[in-house]
C-alpha cells in the first residue's frame, strides 16, 4: 500500500516541481519548456512528467498524497506530512495563478465578458472530471462575473453542470446554470467570446482553424494556453494576444501589462465588448463607439481606454452629490483632562487626508479615453455625458504658461484652490 502511495506521490511531485519553476520562468523571462528539456537530458531524472501546465487532476494523485499526509501525521511525523502537503499546495497555487492571470490580462475585470473553456476533463482521451483544474478556473471566472462557453469532446454536459454546481464549488447553483453554456462544437463555443482558455490537452485543439476562430471572436481576442500545446507564434501572427504557462510572450500590441487597468472593475459591457455604460446613471454613453466606421479595425488601445474609463466611472458613482466621497460620521467627543486639552491647543491639528473629488474623477475618465482614442466622435460622446452630469466641463492635465496655470486643451485659467483637482 505504501509503495502505491509513494509512486503517485513521486509523479505528482514532479508535476508540482516543474510548475513551481514555471512561475520562476515567467518572472525571469526564461522558457520552462527549455528548462524541462535540459533537466530531462539527465539520465537520473528523465523527461517524463516534466510538462508544465495549469495543474494536475484525476482521482489518484491528490487522494494518495493526502492519504500519505494523513499517515505521516498519525505517525507523529509533522515535517514529512508538511513536505508532501506542499505538493498539493503548489498544485492549488498553479491553478489559482493561472486563473488570476486570465483576469489580469483582461484589464482586471471579466464581469459580463464571455469566455470559452476548451476542455473540461483532467486530461485528454478521457471523460473523467475528478479534481480537474478546469473546475478551479471556471469557479474563479464565475465568481468574478464572467459568462462561460464550455466545450469538451467526451465530458457529458450534465457532468459539467454537476461539477460546477457542487456545494463545494458554489453557493449559487442557479447563477452557474444561467452563466454557463455547454457546446457540442468548438467553433460554436468560441463565437462571440472575449477569450479562449485551453484547460485540457486534446489533440483536436492543436488542429483547429484559428483564423476562423479569430474572425468570430471579440477584439482584442485572447488565448490562454494552460497546457502549452498551441503554436503561440502563429497565433500571434493571426492577431491573438497569447498567454501561456512558464513563458513570457511579447505581444504585438498593448495589453494590460503595458497600459495599467483602472483600480475599479467595469460593471457593464456591450455584446461587442466596447461598452456602453448608459448615460442614465450607470456610466458614460459610448453610442459613438458603434457608429464609428473604423472602430473594428482600430488598435486595442480603444478597448483598453474604455475599460479603464469604465473602472473610473465606478469610482465616480461612489461620490456623493457634493463632489467628495462620503465620509463616516465623526467620532464622539471625549472629555479629556485639562492638561491634555492645553497640550492639544499648543499643537495644531493635523491636516485631514485628501478625499477624492467628483470633478477630479470626471476629468480622469475623459483623460483616460483621450490618451488612447483617436476618434473625436467617441471622445465627444464620453465628454458630453460626463460634462452633463458634472455641470461643468472636464479639463485635461494642467500645464504652466507665462500667463498662469491653464488647462491643456481649453486655455482656461484654473483657480488656485481647484488646481489639485485637475489632470
Amino acid at each position: 500500500e505504501l509503495s502505491k502511495l509513494a509512486a503517485n506521490a513521486f509523479l505528482a511531485q514532479r508535476i508540482s516541481s516543474i510548475n513551481s519553476l514555471s512561475a520562476v520562468c515567467e518572472a525571469t523571462g526564461a522558457d520552462v519548456s527549455e528548462v524541462a528539456r535540459a533537466v530531462g537530458l539527465d539520465s537520473r531524472i528523465g523527461p517524463k512528467f516534466l510538462q508544465a501546465s495549469v495543474g494536475f487532476g484525476g482521482s489518484c494523485f491528490q487522494k494518495d498524497i493526502l492519504n500519505l499526509v494523513y499517515i505521516c501525521e498519525g505517525l507523529n511525523l509533522p515535517e514529512v506530512a508538511a513536505y508532501w502537503q506542499q505538493v498539493i499546495d503548489m498544485n492549488d497555487y498553479q491553478k489559482t495563478r493561472f486563473s488570476q492571470k486570465i483576469i489580469e490580462c483582461l484589464f482586471n475585470t471579466v464581469t459580463d465578458k464571455r469566455i470559452s473553456i476548451l476542455g473540461f476533463a483532467f486530461k485528454k482521451n478521457t471523460g473523467d472530471t475528478r479534481e480537474t483544474p478546469a473546475i478551479t478556473v471556471c469557479r474563479t471566472l464565475l465568481d468574478e462575473g464572467a459568462q462561460l462557453n464550455i466545450y469538451d469532446p467526451k465530458v457529458e454536459p450534465e457532468q459539467i453542470i454537476a461539477d460546477l454546481t457542487h456545494p463545494k464549488v458554489t453557493e449559487s447553483p442557479e447563477h452557474v446554470k444561467r452563466a454557463v453554456q455547454i457546446f457540442a462544437d468548438p467553433y460554436d463555443a468560441v463565437r462571440g467570446t472575449h477569450a479562449l482558455v485551453v484547460c485540457t490537452e486534446w489533440d483536436e485543439f492543436v488542429s483547429l482553424n484559428y483564423e476562423r476562430i479569430y474572425a468570430s471572436m471579440m477584439k482584442p481576442a485572447y488565448i490562454f494556453d494552460g497546457r502549452k500545446i498551441l503554436p503561440h507564434e502563429r497565433l500571434q501572427q493571426i492577431g491573438f494576444h497569447v498567454q501561456t504557462i512558464g513563458k513570457r510572450l511579447l505581444q504585438q500590441q498593448d495589453t494590460a501589462a503595458t497600459v495599467r487597468p483602472a483600480p475599479f472593475p467595469a460593471a457593464h459591457h456591450l455584446t461587442n465588448g466596447y461598452g456602453p455604460l448608459p448615460a442614465n446613471g450607470d456610466g458614460p454613453s459610448a453610442q459613438a463607439y458603434d457608429t464609428d466606421p473604423g472602430h473594428r479595425d482600430s488598435s486595442d488601445a480603444r478597448r483598453i481606454a474604455f475599460d479603464a474609463a469604465a473602472g473610473w466611472w465606478q469610482c465616480f458613482l461612489r461620490m456623493d452629490c457634493t463632489g467628495t466621497s462620503t465620509k463616516p460620521p465623526p467620532a464622539p467627543a471625549v472629555d479629556r483632562p485639562a492638561s491634555d486639552r492645553l497640550a492639544r491647543r499648543s499643537t495644531p491639528p493635523p491636516a485631514p487626508p485628501p478625499t477624492p473629488h467628483r470633478f477630479q474623477i470626471g476629468c480622469r475618465i475623459v483623460r483616460t479615453v483621450r490618451t488612447s482614442v483617436q476618434s473625436d466622435a467617441i471622445l465627444g460622446g464620453v465628454t458630453s455625458t460626463v460634462e452633463s452630469l458634472l455641470g461643468q466641463r472636464p479639463r485635461s492635465r494642467t500645464r504652466s504658461t507665462p500667463g498662469g496655470s491653464t488647462s491643456g486643451d481649453d486655455n482656461i485659467t484654473i483657480p488656485p484652490e481647484d488646481r489639485k483637482y485637475y489632470y
